[in-house]
Order: C-alpha cells, then structure tokens, then sequence
C-alpha cells in the first residue's frame, strides 16, 4: 500500500457573507476540493513512498506541498480550489531526481518575493556515499531555475555528514540555511547556518567560507528545525 502526498486546508479565519451562517471558523473548508482536504499519488510504483514535509500559499492563493516521492524531490501546486495546478510541471507535479542511486530527504521551502521556490534538505551521493545540504531553486512554472548552483541545485558539503533542515530568504535575496552535522570523531552534533549568494554559491562575506558552525558538546541529539531572521539581520537558529 503506497502513502500519498496529502494537505490538509482549514478554513481558521471568519467566514463571510452568507456562508458565515453555515460554517464556523476552525471548520474544513468545503470551497477546497469539496470537503476541505484531499491527497494526490505522486509516486508511479504501488509499493511507493510519498511524503509533504512544508506547505506554502503564494500571494495568489495557490498552494504548493514540497516533500519527496521514493527519495526523489516532489512538488505538487493545487489552484485556490484544490485542482491541481496545470500550468505548472506536469499537470501540477514537479519531480526531481539525480544518478538512481542518489537520494533525496526534504525538510523545508520557501518562496522568494519573486515568486521562484527554495526547497532545501539533504543528498546523498551514492558514488562517494556522502551526505550533503542541498538547495535546489524552481521557476515559477515548476522548471529548475538553471541560473542557481548547477542545473538549478547546489549540494554543499560542511564537513560532515550534513542535512538542511530550515531555510529562511534574505530581503537582498540572500539564501539562508539551518544545517544539521554529526562529528563522528567528537561524538556530537553541530549546528551551522549556511548563506549563499543568488546564483547558489556560498556568501564568503559570511564567516570567511559561507557557513558558521556552533558545536553542542554532550549533546548527541541536538538537531536545529526552524530558522528565523530578525529584523536587524541577526540569524536565529532553534
């Protein structure tokens, strides 16, 4: 039995006109696919895996679920009713994938003011079996932006194995990830903030190299989820 791609939408704000003497807030919104939920197989093979790790609404109302189908990139964009969206990818479904060996494991995305997509997570690279943060960038029609690392994604490797977890845009555009590594040798984990430029290459203006890196000894299990901005530019990391 294969899981699907699934989003929830609930209509949490207060509903207006006549529709507010039938629906409350906090109710399923029944204008989104009926009944105010829905899912959509992605992956083709019946004993396949998909999964939606962040939902993002654009300024238009169209949703997008960016997750992973059997260890490849999967971005599905639904119109404000929940019809998958035709003008992008194919019928509303993006998939990126590497060499076959190679592998995907999403954790988050983000919309930059121009509307292009920020999807970043880990890679593994099977011919030197590493692991790598990844950050790939996707025009608004669901093509990879080729003006971003290589073919629209930039894999950077901190040192260690290495995951992106949160990814947060810069109001110059600037690319900012919470990254996640274990140093094997010292037993512990390392928490990094990596910025990169438009083009996908790191910000050596940011810390000599394009990457800071804050070391928990002790603390094997510690693992950063969320990333946030101040508004004087100061990088949160938690």
């Amino acid at each position: 039995m294969s899981t699907r791609l699934q989003i929830s939408i609930l209509s949490l704000g207060l509903l207006a006109g006549a529709a507010s003497a039938f629906a409350a807030a906090g109710d399923l919104d029944t204008s989104f696919d009926t009944d105010g939920k829905l899912d959509t197989k992605v992956s083709t093979n019946n004993f396949g895996f998909d999964s939606a790790k962040a939902v993002l609404v654009q300024p238009d109302g169209k949703t997008i679920a960016v997750g992973e189908s059997d260890s490849r990139i999967a971005l599905v964009r639904y119109l404000t009713n929940g019809v998958l969206d035709a003008a992008f990818g194919m019928g509303g479904v993006v998939i990126t994938m590497l060499a076959e060996d190679d592998y995907f494991n999403i954790a988050d995305a983000a919309l930059q003011p121009d509307g292009k997509l920020v999807v970043v997570g880990q890679v593994y690279f099977a011919t030197n079996m590493s692991y790598d943060v990844v950050v790939a960038r996707y025009q608004t029609n669901g093509v990879l932006d080729s003006s971003f690392g290589t073919g629209g994604i930039a894999a950077h490797d901190l040192g260690f194995d290495d995951s992106g977890e949160a990814v947060a845009i810069q109001p110059d555009g600037r690319i900012v990830v919470a990254a996640y590594g274990y140093d094997f040798n010292l037993s512990q984990s390392v928490f990094a903030a990596l910025r990169l430029l438009t083009n996908g290459t790191p910000d050596t203006a940011f810390s000599g190299n394009g990457w800071a890196e804050a070391e928990f000894s002790g603390r094997e299990a510690a693992h950063p989820s969320a990333i946030a901005m101040q508004p004087d530019g100061k990088i949160m990391i938690a």
